[in-house]
């Protein structure tokens, strides 16, 4: 049936009439960002099905789109059906019309439960869908984990090719109803009624179903209709929310439907379309490419909103019509009144365009071709109509204290060959200042610089031609300039800024345990570590820099015991955060050696006493000296994956235990998820790493591994401090997705309750060592993770190896995207504070509480969000707008 559903759709797709609807300000609700319109004939009054599917609208939504979705991914519980008149103006809603999954079949779970482990086998039909449905209890895993979508279908690591709908990996503590859909591959489903993974599970059921478009009319006849539809991220299964026990026995007929029209919002308009060449905006949000087409809906000025102390993105864009050269561009200063922002606030890059090649793994979209990513310096550049557009990226920083009020001045790009082009620009700047420090955290890399990842590989020095350590702390130092400004701080700004320090063996030697026979750390010298933290963290306002990285199989091991300067580099040092890991000898030493331990034929056996004592001794001298200039806050200890409970339980408690170093905030990496529920013994009452770390779990679509009853179930500390999240793959991270994905990175965490994230590396451009070919982020962007995935700069020649030292910084806008986001945390952060003062004085703040819960609205689970960015560009609007009007209403309470 469900391919006579979808022939009958395109049919009616391919033979479409006009349907009459209104503009886009009369848009029912800018939530959903499609509208289609669809005129049917319903048989009789009641239930009828809709020949409509997911394929078909779809097809509607990608007609002459860029980025076209894929419809298995098609978020049935985000589509609205709105009655229109002849006029095409909404007349009502019709609140059961939509997509429902329908039973097709008898139950086929039919094996009785026995209490003990069972497997259990269930015949499939290919490409048919199944509702598994059960009830569990005392958390572990779902009786249907073997379907979980963390390796691409084809590798060896994923045994079948289910598609499945997102389960948690671990489920609640409490009796909970789950389920799950399925579309099989023709394969039996497997069912694990209780085994190591799955502790207790009750009432399963598995039913084959359908899912069909049904609506209950009052009256037959004609119809028309808009169906507004909201796409959601793409990487699972959406189990439509509506469901009928059996399918009504009317059929309506679709007479026409409509391609698709796309709400945008502000995200897009036209400046100007003279003889020489079209002049357009698109916010930051939105992915270019040489073809986008120049928008229809047209503003006299490009028009962008700050608050003080924020910098704030757009591009502007040229269609050419002829051949002339763009020489240049430049800006004065933006004025209100007697108040300036003065020109130097404002910069410039260019676009430029990679071509992508091969789809990301994990993205909702499908998209090859060129596209904007990376942001050069702006050069004189010979442009005509078969060039396509180009583009500046425009960044307009608003000082600290600038008064509020709109801003206006004029951008001017210089022309050989054609007018010069002038574009007016208007600033708003909100009535409230973002913090000297953001609150949110990170840390975004830049380790791989002159350490590899492979002897044989290719590494950052050779991609910028340096050979001395002067020339590479030059180029350090650039990247850390531009990372910090954008707020996409590196995981160690210190990495290259050395540490006096000495050190003596124990006297009576290694291993023994005696009397005071432990190291001795003495001449301690922090002046060029120092000289570097008051440049990046009091003048650049870096807020996250890591001061240690190890993880728990090597937690073991003390590994900053520097010895004589060398000649050349150290290229593979272990978990690098220190200078002398790179420019020194070195001494490892372990207590607990294991063979098969990493590193065991470099390490030295020493007691725990030894041990002990030598890290407190190191950590109370450096954590003494950061104290002292305010910056301890600021420093943190990553642990990464692995799994080794003994010794990295020993390092925390011995962190722990100390009051200053117990200040060192410890950020751990989950992707086993035994930090939340270890306990030593059976029978204790609190679990073990509780109070000891801030956790940090895999957000990736793929391998999620966080959930809100995390807290609850397991008596997490509460706050946002004890929780980032970190991403290996994702949407979050590439090149080929809609723009969304890059910008909602630090609310979406705000929304978990969280305050950081971490990417493992954004420098990797010899990310080839997955396959062992070489690869250049400018000729194909396409790591193993994803177009981007291992890469947000790119190198600075875009073919070979420069033959002197380059150091050229070539960001990429998902950079700047990157720190945009970090603001609308600032701004999600201070409205909740603010509605908590304004309720502690009687403030209504109901409107306030609406925008904070659209928050959550945008993001419809933990792997699933909106791909609107029209409406999160409003949301961001709404929080700056409500944050005034608390701020106002709190103010008159201080007034006497």
């Amino acid at each position: 049936m469900k391919r006579v559903l979808f022939l009958v759709c395109m049919l009616a797709l391919l033979t479409v009439s006009p349907v009459a609807v209104s503009a886009e300000n009369d848009w029912f609700n800018s939530f959903y960002q499609y509208r289609i319109p669809v005129v049917i004939n319903c048989a009789g009054p009641g239930w009828n099905i809709v020949p409509l599917d997911q394929d078909a609208l779809t097809a509607s939504i990608n007609m002459g789109a860029e980025m076209t979705y894929d419809p298995l991914w098609f978020a049935y519980n985000h589509l609205k059906v709105v009655a229109v008149d002849n006029g095409g103006n909404a007349v009502n809603q019709i609140p059961d019309a939509g997509f429902y999954l329908v039973p097709d079949g008898d139950e086929l779970f039919t094996r009785e439960l026995t209490g003990k482990e069972q497997s259990v086998t269930i015949p499939t039909e290919k490409d048919a869908y199944y509702l598994a449905q059960y009830q569990s209890e005392g958390g572990g895993g779902s009786p249907f984990y073997t379907y979980d979508q963390v390796f691409p279908i084809g590798v060896t690591l994923r045994k079948q090719a289910y598609m499945s709908s997102y389960e948690a990996p671990l489920l609640p503590l409490a009796l909970t109803g789950h389920e799950r859909l399925l579309k099989s591959d023709g394969e039996p489903i497997k069912v694990f009624v209780k085994n190591r993974f799955v502790p207790n599970v009750k009432k399963i059921s598995v039913r084959k179903v359908q899912i069909v478009f049904l609506a209950k009319v009052d009256k037959p006849g004609q119809k028309q209709w808009l169906l507004y539809y909201q796409p959601q991220s793409g990487h699972f299964l959406k189990v439509p929310q509506l469901r009928k026990q059996e399918l009504p026995a009317q059929q309506a007929i679709v007479n026409r439907l409509g391609n698709a029209q796309k709400y945008t919002g502000a995200t897009l308009y036209r400046i100007s379309r003279n003889k020489d060449c079209a002049v357009w905006f698109a916010d930051s949000i939105v992915k270019v490419t040489p073809d986008t087409k120049v928008p229809e809906k047209v503003a006299a000025a490009v028009k962008i909103s700050a608050a003080k102390n924020e910098a704030q993105s757009f591009q502007l864009m040229l269609t050419p019509k002829k051949s002339f050269k763009v020489k240049g561009i430049n800006a004065g200063s933006l004025v209100n009144g007697k108040h300036k922002i003065g020109a130097r606030n404002i910069e410039f890059r260019a676009l430029e365009y990679v071509n992508i090649q091969q789809r990301s793994y994990i993205t909702p979209v499908d998209f090859s071709g060129p596209i904007a990513d990376p942001l050069v310096a702006v050069a004189e550049k010979q442009v005509a109509a078969v060039t396509g557009n180009i583009g500046f990226w425009v960044t307009v920083a608003v000082p600290a204290g600038t008064a509020a009020g709109i801003y206006k001045g004029e951008l001017v790009l210089k022309c050989s060959g054609a007018d010069d082009i002038k574009v007016p620009l208007e600033v708003e700047v909100y009535d409230f200042e973002l913090p000297e420090f953001a609150s949110f955290q990170s840390s975004m890399g830049l380790q791989y610089v002159s350490k590899k990842l492979a002897a044989n590989r290719l590494g950052m020095m050779d991609y910028h031609g340096l050979k001395t350590r002067k020339e590479l702390e030059q180029m350090f130092r650039a990247y850390c300039e531009v990372m910090a400004k954008n707020k996409f701080y590196p995981k160690t700004v210190a990495m290259y800024s050395e540490i006096g320090m000495k050190w003596s063996p124990p006297p009576q030697g290694y291993n023994v345990d005696a009397p005071d026979n432990f190291f001795k750390l003495y001449d301690w010298d922090f002046t060029e570590f120092n000289q570097d933290l008051k440049y990046y963290i009091d003048e650049l306002k870096v807020n996250s820099v890591c001061l240690t990285h190890t993880n728990p199989k090597v937690s073991n091991m003390f590994k900053h015991l520097p010895g004589d300067e060398l000649d050349t580099f150290t290229g593979l040092p272990p978990h690098i955060t220190m200078a002398w890991q790179f420019f020194r000898d070195h001494t490892y030493v372990v207590w607990d050696k294991q063979k098969g331990d990493s590193y065991y034929d470099e390490t030295i056996e020493i007691t725990v006493a030894q041990f002990d004592r030598l890290q407190r001794d190191y950590y109370r001298a450096i954590a003494a000296n950061l104290e002292q200039h305010g910056w301890l806050d600021k420093f943190y200890i990553q642990i990464d994956e692995t799994d080794n409970t003994k010794r990295i339980l020993h390092l925390l408690r011995l962190l722990k235990s100390d009051p200053l170093t117990a200040k060192i905030k410890i950020v751990a990496c989950m992707q086993s998820l035994n930090y939340l529920h270890y306990k030593e013994k059976p029978e204790d009452s609190e679990y073990a790493f509780n109070g000891l770390l801030t956790y940090m779990p895999q957000d990736d679509e793929n391998y999620q591994r966080w959930e809100d009853y995390f807290r609850t179930d397991y008596d997490l500390p509460q706050g946002r401090r004890y929780l980032w999240n970190y991403a290996v793959a994702g949407s979050r991270l590439e090149i080929d997705v809609p723009g969304v994905n890059n910008r909602m990175i630090a609310l979406d965490i705000f929304n978990r309750g969280g305050s950081g994230f971490l990417d493992w590396e954004i420098l990797l451009w010899d990310a080839g060592y997955y396959t062992g070919e070489r690869t250049n982020p400018w000729q194909d962007p396409y790591s193993i993770e994803g177009n981007g995935v291992l890469a947000y700069f790119y190198p600075p020649q875009k073919n070979g190896l420069p033959d002197k030292p380059d150091y050229t910084v070539t960001p990429s806008l998902r950079v700047m995207t990157f720190r945009e986001s970090v603001d609308d945390y600032e701004y999600a952060v201070m409205l909740e504070n603010l509605i908590k003062q304004a309720r502690q004085r009687g403030v209504d703040v109901s409107d306030a509480e609406a925008v904070i819960k659209d928050i959550d609205r945008f993001f419809s689970s933990s792997v699933n969000w909106s791909q609107n960015g029209a409406w999160y560009l409003e949301l961001r609007d709404r929080m700056a707008r409500t944050i005034v009007k608390l701020k106002q209403q709190l103010e008159q309470f201080r007034r006497p």
